[in-house]
């Protein structure tokens, strides 16, 4: 009688495992669905380029894209390209690196000592090397 009920009982435990183990991934991946939205954009969209080697949001919560043509800002509709044709003081344009500094001013880095500072209240890049 005791064997019967401990195999009673293994099998039961056995039967509720299998059933939780086949469900989970479904409430798993259900639940994944939720959560978050993911778009993706292009040359095709107004992104200046299709490399994007790094991204920062600042505060005002504007996206800043480093390209191997420059940096975007990205307002949730449209692209500001920043480049050497609207800002000459911008020594490389193949930017590697987007930082938002503590001011809110946006640091950019690259190849061959690129270091610059995008003041957003003044609209102007400072060479910082």
């Amino acid at each position: 009688m005791k064997d019967t009920t401990h195999n009673y009982c293994v099998i039961t435990s056995l039967k509720v495992w299998i059933i939780i183990s086949l469900l989970a991934p479904l409430h798993l991946s259900l639940s994944a669905q939720e959560y978050g939205r993911f778009d993706h954009f292009s040359t095709a969209d107004g992104l200046i380029s299709d490399k994007v080697y790094s991204m920062a949001c600042d505060t005002n919560g504007f996206i800043w894209m480093a390209t191997d043509f420059g940096f975007d800002r990205f307002d949730g509709k449209e692209f500001k390209h920043y480049n050497r044709l609207e800002y000459p003081s911008l020594r490389r344009e193949d930017v590697l690196i987007t930082h938002i500094g503590d001011n809110n001013n946006i640091y950019i880095g690259g190849y061959y000592g690129l270091m610059a500072e995008y003041d957003q209240k003044r609209d102007s890049l400072i060479d910082k090397m």
